[in-house]
């Protein structure tokens, strides 16, 4: 039995034009996968990833304003940085509760809650300091801030 010629020719056509269907089908679908990471990342992940940036800034400025409040040898200007050190504790509790809410895996709840009791330590141990400062121990209260925090956050 002969194959003709133009018969060979629609065959491989018909081959050919079927694997470039398929081949966008696999497309399709591999790009929909794509997109459905892209929004995953977009909506859960980057959110997350903004919000410990904020938590992680507004500690360490409150670290930095406590600092400079306890070695401030100045009572005039005291208040001002007892102020913006209060305000910024705020935003520090309010950056918490933002990204609270977005933890998604139970070893970053884990972390999350060493954080949250090194944080609450810390804040035990900067009062202290503070009173300590107030009441004009300068020495001791950087000495038992520069000591405590080491052990509270590093």
């Amino acid at each position: 039995m002969r194959i003709s010629l133009k018969t060979i020719l629609l065959s491989i056509s018909e081959l050919l034009a079927s694997l470039v269907i398929f081949q966008a089908a696999l497309s399709i679908l591999q790009l929909n996968a794509m997109g459905t990471k892209v929004r995953d990342l977009g909506g859960n992940w980057i959110p997350s990833v903004r919000a410990l940036g904020d938590v992680k800034y507004d500690i360490a400025i409150v670290r930095l304003r406590s600092t400079r409040y306890i070695s401030s040898a100045q009572t005039a200007g005291r208040e001002q940085l007892r102020a913006a050190l209060a305000n910024t504790e705020d935003k520090a509790k309010t950056a918490l509760s933002v990204y609270e809410p977005l933890i998604s895996s139970g070893s970053e709840r884990a972390s999350w809650n060493d954080l949250k009791d090194a944080w609450k330590s810390y804040l035990r141990l900067q009062n202290q300091a503070i009173s300590m400062a107030d009441s004009n121990d300068i020495a001791g209260a950087t000495e038992l801030l520069n000591e405590g925090s080491f052990s509270a956050f590093e």
